[in-house]
């Protein structure tokens, strides 16, 4: 008779807590679900905003205000439910990361212009030193989710099987 071996999900990290990870996940998930919201449907004030960055081509800019907001929603959406978690922190990495960079670029080249993050007032918050620090601490959180291994409280698990390796 031919035995199987199962093998069972790996055990907890020594960094980290798994309570810090579901905390982290439900956070930015939530951060980028609710920016997202004030964006859609309100794509010709999110072209003025990124506009104002002057850092996309013109004829780039209306895609650009078309698809950030769904791009935050889904990205958000998926790490609220806990599908496609590494992708989903990956993408907010990416999405963080190019908010952070822009906001610095914008900065150095003293454009004054609001950040579009929150709101899509022009009298709401400017460009400047506190939301790139606010950006740069989401990408590292998103960062933490790309490389911890351990998965609390997500939908993800329901699809896994042991994997069963022939002796």
């Amino acid at each position: 008779m031919a035995q199987t071996l199962v093998m069972s999900a790996p055990a907890r990290p020594k960094y980290g807590h798994p309570a810090w990870a579901l905390t982290a996940r439900l956070l930015l998930g939530g951060i980028l679900v609710y920016s997202s919201l004030h964006k859609l449907g309100h794509t010709a004030d999110l072209a003025r905003i990124a506009y104002g960055y002057r850092l996309l081509h013109p004829e780039l800019v209306n895609l650009f205000a078309f698809t950030l907001p769904w791009l935050e929603l889904l990205t958000g959406a998926l790490l609220l439910l806990g599908l496609l978690r590494h992708s989903a922190a990956l993408a907010a990495m990416l999405i963080m990361g190019g908010f952070t960079l822009a906001t610095a670029l914008a900065m150095a080249r003293g454009i004054e212009t609001p950040c579009g993050c929150f709101s899509l007032a022009w009298t709401g918050e400017r460009v400047g030193l506190g939301v790139i620090v606010r950006d740069t601490a989401l990408a590292l959180v998103a960062a933490y989710l790309v490389w911890y291994p351990y998965r609390p409280a997500e939908l993800d698990r329901l699809w896994d099987r042991p994997e069963r390796i022939p002796s």
